[in-house]
């Protein structure tokens, strides 16, 4: 899976959303365009044609000197931007500030509905880790948690970490995670401090609350200790912002002295790792599109050298885990859609595998976890999730699923190996998020929390519909739609339809408090669950990469026409929003149908395909031709790739009126591909829409640090949104 995946939907810190339909008036409104006075000029970006010869095909790029020539310093130091390049940035920024300048009173209303939705003061469930169990708490206007802990049994409990007051007077900050040591001890912690997500691994000594002296520089977030307590596992990052490697900290010496255990000379094969659920292993997957290789490291001999169990190319796409005794397999070699195979620990070559739960084309398994008497595993059937809850002994099996029609499942966890419970959330775009721990031998299901949104909500208020979409294959593409009881369904409404559509990531049909600002002011919100996704499994995502992308593309026009036809919208009141790759999906659909939207919004967006598919050194380029094509290796694949490419594709013609966001550390979709892009709209389009370019110039990919890091944004983008399509009364 390629880190471009990170900011798509389930997780991303902010939904961003915008309309327009019209010239800069019309966008505003009068009143707003008399307030600015004379309409801003936008800034023109130098033309400095480059033309290069790849594979036979000339390639032409009016604006590729955007990119700077030192980024890998400027990741780590914005001020290092060279000066021309800051000049125009800086340029876009005040542009994009002129024109949304007018908003503020509504901006003001929608960000006080938007933190009106947040609980001040926030628990997480105490989940048990050996003789502790430990929760995380945001007190009231925290923008990060607290780590509490306490005994088994006791009611004491104590604070092992706060993040606030770690990040506490920094422009930028990122808790990466935690991990106590096996005694509970110590704990180590990471934060990024730039959003370039270089994280910095300390070691805190939990009774005196001390830092020890080591510290980790530019790592990943993982971290696995070793089973004495003495020694860490993690991942150092290369120069190009990878994880490539895993490396052995001995607690009280320098990084300088850590050892390499794992070095992958592959760059197609990014490593994660990750502790087995009977923590005797730490898990090293060098994984690419199709195909991984399995390493293990014995963390109770952390010196013995580590351990191949699937060798590349043999056993297909594997996720590893250990039950104790046995490694247990989740593939997809011979099963498309997956299955869980038992592999004996002296001898786990594919041969030797026996399945536990066998291949079902009609459902594919998306993840597992396990204890010593139970394997439990999420599965998607129908673009729905579900839990299946299985007794390894006999074979037994519970279901655990909902009667919505659309709702989003996430599998926490079994919370202790030796322990019978496992916890899981569910919620549905209409109702807040619930946490739930399953008892596994007696299948007795207890809420232990309910999202409460203080301003008030009640899911009654609303409805949920799953649709099916006709698209032009023959093919059906599921739709999520979500809007307020009595809504005009006369083709009257506007609506902000959200897509993905990548890297085998489907979008989860779950809860999110702030389109309610959205959709109580009359605008329906949609998920399309497109090609290139796993909604409808692994031949679904099969179905939208490489060079099948382009039913990815056709399926979210297809699902705007759908929904034109069945008159919940119309033609030109639809906003487009994607987000990473998701903003390759906006940018082709605003090149092919910009008679379609009133506006696209593109979030950090993946949009100058081509140029970044044919530079190796950039930090996803080697895993991602893996997933879209390798134009630098095969003319074939430049020719698919030239056949979308959004900066590529962008033709004289009225564009609806655009934003783009991006930030100037990001190390996944880099600050250039949207600039560039802008540019180019902006000197090809025939109409009066505006194409408007908002880069933070102190983050990265995941947007503005902390709780509320966002809000201020989202509620500008969402303003800009309501004014676009004359929805600028009060809630209801």
């Amino acid at each position: 899976m390629s880190w471009r995946s990170a900011a798509c939907t389930m997780s991303r810190r902010r939904l961003l959303a915008t309309a327009a339909a019209g010239g800069l008036s019309a966008i505003l409104g009068a009143p707003f365009a008399r307030a600015i006075g004379a309409t801003p000029r936008p800034p023109i970006a130098e033309i400095r044609t480059s033309i290069r010869t790849v594979n036979g095909v000339a390639l032409i790029d009016p604006y590729g000197w955007l990119k700077a020539d030192n980024w890998r310093e400027v990741l780590d130091d914005p001020q290092k931007l060279p000066p021309d390049i800051r000049r125009h940035i800086e340029a876009e920024n005040a542009y994009a500030d002129a024109c949304l300048e007018p908003l503020r009173p509504l901006m003001a209303t929608l960000k006080s509905e938007i933190e009106g939705r947040v609980e001040k003061e926030d628990f997480s469930p105490f989940m048990r880790h050996g003789r502790f169990e430990y929760a995380t708490a945001y007190m009231a206007g925290a923008e990060h948690y607290r780590v509490v802990r306490r005994e088994i049994g006791r009611e004491r409990q104590e604070v092992v970490l706060d993040f606030e007051l770690l990040g506490k007077d920094l422009d930028y900050f990122d808790p990466g995670g935690f991990e106590p040591s096996p005694d509970h001890r110590m704990i180590a912690w990471n934060a990024d401090r730039t959003g370039a997500e270089r994280f910095t691994i300390k070691i805190r000594d939990v009774a005196s609350g001390r830092e020890l002296d080591d510290q980790i520089e530019s790592a990943g977030t993982s971290v696995v200790w070793s089973r004495d307590g003495r020694s860490l596992l993690y991942q150092p990052l290369d120069k190009e912002n990878r994880s490539l490697a895993v490396a052995l900290h001995r607690l009280g010496t320098p990084q300088r002295d850590d050892r390499l255990l794992l070095r992958e000379s592959d760059p197609s094969y990014p490593l994660a790792l990750y502790s087995s659920a009977s923590e005797r292993f730490a898990i090293a997957a060098a994984t690419s599109a199709d195909d991984s290789e399995v390493t293990v490291i014995d963390l109770e001999q952390i010196d013995k050298p580590p351990r191949r169990v699937i060798a590349r190319g043999t056993g297909g796409l594997c996720t590893l885990d250990h039950d104790g005794e046995r490694f247990l397999i989740s593939t997809d070699l011979d099963a498309e859609e997956f299955r869980i195979v038992a592999a004996p620990e002296a001898t786990p070559e594919p041969r030797n595998w026996t399945d536990i739960v066998p291949h079902d084309r009609n459902r594919t398994i998306l993840s597992f976890d396990l204890s010593k008497t139970h394997l439990v595993r999420l599965e998607r059937v129908d673009a729905l999730p579900r839990i299946i809850v299985r007794r390894l002994n006999d074979g037994r099996e519970r279901t655990i699923a909902f009667p919505d029609e659309a709702y989003a499942l996430s599998l926490i966890g079994i919370d202790d190996f030796d322990g019978d419970l496992v916890r899981f959330t569910m919620s549905s775009p209409a109702v807040p998020e619930k946490w739930f721990d399953y008892h596994m031998a007696t299948g007795e299901m207890e809420l232990l929390k309910e999202q409460r949104i203080p301003s008030g909500h009640d899911p009654a208020a609303y409805v949920v519909r799953r649709l099916e979409a006709p698209a032009r294959d023959g093919e059906s593409v599921p739709i999520t739609l979500l809007y307020r009881k009595g809504q005009a369904l006369d083709g009257s409404s506007p609506l902000l339809l959200e897509a993905y559509g990548a890297y085998s990531l489907g979008s989860a049909a779950g809860f999110q408090s702030d389109p309610f600002s959205l959709v109580d002011r009359g605008m329906i919100y949609g998920i399309a669950h497109v090609r290139g996704g796993d909604d409808k499994g692994r031949a679904w995502y099969k179905a939208g990469r490489r060079d099948r992308r382009n039913n990815t593309f056709n399926d979210y026009i297809d699902v705007c026409r759908h929904l034109i036809e069945q008159r919940y919208t119309a033609k030109g009141k639809i906003v487009g929003l994607g987000a990473s790759a998701g903003g390759t999906l906006m940018g082709v659909v605003a090149n092919r149908r910009p008679d379609l939207f009133a506006s696209i919004v593109a979030d950090v967006p993946f949009v100058d395909v081509v140029n970044t598919l044919l530079d190796p050194e950039l930090p996803l380029t080697p895993s991602d031709h893996s997933e879209l094509g390798d134009p630098i290796a095969s003319r074939t694949a430049l020719e698919w790739l030239l056949s979308y490419s959004p900066y590529d594709n962008i033709a004289p013609q009225p564009y609806p009126a655009i934003l783009a966001v991006t930030g100037l550390t990001d190390s996944r979709v880099t600050y250039w591909e949207p600039a560039k892009w802008v540019a180019r709209l902006r000197a090809n389009t025939t109409g009066d829409k505006p194409i408007l370019l908002k880069t933070a110039m102190a983050s990265g990919h995941m947007g503005e640090s902390g709780r509320f890091g966002a809000t201020e944004t989202t509620s500008l983008l969402y303003a800009f949104a309501c004014q676009a399509v004359r929805l600028v009364k009060g809630g209801p």
